[in-house]
């Protein structure tokens, strides 16, 4: 994941800057929730904007994966690490 992208995943979890940290078991169902409220967030502003025809020429020559692609990696970790009871550390 690229640096932009991965700051735009702790954004949504309220991490942002966070070059170390780590989410405990605990606090791993509210970062989903987060990550996944801002998902629904940018997947509505890709419709209005695609809806105001922005967008869609900008996509056509831009492949830049969309958060939803980004944090579904980070979500599917988070839920096992969630299920083991175990902490996600990163920047160690």
């Amino acid at each position: 994941m690229t640096e932009e992208g991965g700051e735009q995943v702790l954004r949504a979890m309220g991490l942002a800057g966070s070059l170390q940290g780590a989410i405990e078991p605990e606090n791993m169902p509210a970062a989903i929730e987060a990550i996944e409220a801002a998902i629904h967030q940018d997947d509505a502003a890709r419709q209005v904007a695609r809806s105001l025809d922005i967008a869609q020429r900008a996509e056509s020559a831009d492949h830049t994966p969309t958060l939803r692609q980004r944090a579904r990696p980070i979500i599917d970790m988070l839920k096992r690490a969630h299920a083991e009871g175990k902490a996600v550390v990163w920047g160690v």
